[in-house]
């Protein structure tokens, strides 16, 4: 385990991070051998499992072996050293994919797991990597419940369509819709009907999934004013009016309001 000091939107965090387990997927040679390294990662107080694929140069299996008392080869593989001396290249192709196995995982016990550190920090960076299907689940480590709130916005993937004033829905209809909260569903564009979470995104990692309603006045205010498609910018300009509105200041404040309000967010303006 090792301990790597990473600076992140200005603020130091430091990663503790276990190596778990290393697995050849592709030996490539010069061109770069492909390896699976699962790693526990642990910061502020939270931990998680993560797998990576890297690309690295091991060198040459050929070159290793070809260097080697063929004496020695032929214990190993019951044969004879004349046998192997006699065609070299030969004997390799037949022997190839043990080879290169023994030779990767060779590698990987002197090079990666006696010198964990290094090893570490580059699964890490590869981990953080805008490239990494993983870097939003690793940087949420990075937060806690007490972290007050500096961004909160959309997935900008969705947009946001407030369903209602259509052809199905009816005066009395449209006039009952979630009485209670005064607002309109938002729907998810290409999504089916009956979904309807969005991700809000906080502190830039930190994600939920939502409800979102628009209120009756935000609702109007943006079909006259801009018309429906993509209100993305909209919407985001609410959440910030909405944690103001609701007196939320940290990521706690924002966990117990959706635990109150049945995972609904009512957007106003």
């Amino acid at each position: 385990m090792s301990n790597i000091t990473k600076k992140i939107n200005g603020k130091e965090y430091t990663f503790d991070v276990t190596t778990l387990d290393i697995k050849l997927v592709y030996y490539g040679g010069f061109y770069g051998t492909d390896i699976r390294v699962d790693v526990k990662v642990k910061c502020n107080n939270n931990e998680d499992e993560f797998s990576v694929e890297l690309c690295y140069p091991m060198g040459d299996a050929y070159d290793y072996y070809s260097e080697m008392n063929y004496a020695d080869l032929a214990e190993m593989f019951g044969e004879t050293a004349e046998e192997i001396e006699s065609d070299f290249s030969a004997w390799y192709d037949k022997h190839s994919d043990k080879l290169e196995t023994d030779y990767v995982n060779l590698f990987i016990d002197e090079c990666f797991w006696e010198d964990e550190e290094p090893f570490q920090e580059m699964v890490l960076d590869e981990l953080l990597s805008d490239k990494s299907d993983n870097k939003d689940e690793l940087l949420a480590l990075i937060v806690s419940d007490s972290d007050e709130i500096t961004t909160i916005e959309t997935d900008e993937n969705f947009m946001y369509i407030p369903d209602f004033m259509d052809d199905e829905t009816t005066d009395e209809e449209f006039e009952n819709i979630l009485e209670y909260r005064k607002g309109y569903p938002c729907d998810c564009w290409g999504a089916p009907k009956e979904y309807k979470l969005f991700t809000v995104i906080v502190n830039k990692y930190v994600r939920f999934e939502v409800e979102m309603y628009l209120s009756k006045y935000a609702a109007c205010k943006y079909e006259v004013g801009v018309g429906w498609g993509n209100i993305f910018e909209y919407a985001n300009d609410m959440l910030s009016k909405f944690l103001s509105r609701e007196n939320i200041k940290t990521i706690k404040d924002l966990k117990d309001y959706l635990a109150n309000n049945e995972n609904r967010i009512l957007l106003e303006d």
